[in-house]
């Protein structure tokens, strides 16, 4: 007669398992995408500091002719 208490336990913890890894995939997906958010935002920035620099040198240029 198969051992019922094992084979629920054996699936109880396949279970979790299966759910732990879930929970690291999706861990490592949102650490990505921050990731991703933070280059984003630094990229933004550098051309939002670009594009005010080449303003503040036309109107420079602007000033003095």
């Amino acid at each position: 007669m198969p051992d019922t208490n094992s084979k629920n336990s054996d699936d109880l913890l396949m279970t979790t398992n299966a759910i732990f890894a879930r929970l690291e995939l999706g861990a490592i997906v949102l650490e990505s995408l921050l990731a991703n958010k933070e280059v984003l935002l630094l990229e933004t920035g550098k051309m939002v500091d670009a594009t005010l620099a080449n303003r503040l040198e036309k109107t420079i240029t602007d000033a003095h002719i």
